[in-house]
């Protein structure tokens, strides 16, 4: 109920509220700003020994909390960011995304409601189209592809699939393959 009655999406409310807690019990159990340092420091150490076991390289804490954040940056702007946040590709609050696009939103509203045309004086005041999202098929069939050749350059010849081997086989992999592997994963973002 307090998300809505304060206008804040429930994921910001829910990692606020987690950070809270945290800081609160560090500060209460470890003496205050420090016990707080102390208990970032040992979530980092965990996460670096979580890292380095599964990889198998060595993983220090400033590493782990690059994957950290950009995990959390990926898990926000994929899964939790509200509908209406922020304009990507094709997205935003009217039709296409791109102010350059307006006059040809308010022409083919114009159409459809069959009124008869006039000029866009603003491009900010053209009436906005649905959005819909950018995932569709052809973003499921390059996450497939960009997912096969990663389990493939981490499991070679039969063998079962480690991060280790998905690390190798990144760093002697053909360099088209590689070009062809970050252009399907740069059509993801």
């Amino acid at each position: 109920v307090a998300p809505r009655v304060l206008g804040l999406p429930l994921p910001l409310v829910l990692c606020g509220g987690g950070a809270a807690a945290f800081v609160y019990q560090s500060a209460r159990g470890g003496g205050g700003a420090r016990g707080v340092a102390d208990g970032l420091r040992r979530g980092l150490s965990r996460a670096a020994a979580a890292a380095e076991a599964t990889t198998g390289q060595r993983v220090s804490e400033a590493q782990a909390a690059a994957l950290l954040l950009a995990g959390g940056y990926m898990l926000w702007r994929f899964v939790l960011r509200p509908s209406g946040a922020g304009a990507g590709r094709g997205g935003g609050e009217g039709g296409f995304g791109d102010i350059e696009f307006a006059a040809y939103d308010k022409g083919w509203n114009d159409a459809l409601e069959k009124r008869k045309y006039a000029p866009v004086l603003d491009p900010a005041a053209a009436e906005p189209r649905a959005s819909s999202s950018r995932w569709g098929l052809g973003s499921l069939f390059q996450l497939a592809m960009a997912g096969t050749l990663i389990y493939q350059m981490g499991a070679p010849g039969g063998q079962p699939w480690s991060a280790a081997n998905a690390i190798a086989g990144a760093r002697n992999m053909n360099p088209m393959t590689l070009v062809f592997l970050l252009n399907m994963l740069s059509g993801l973002f």
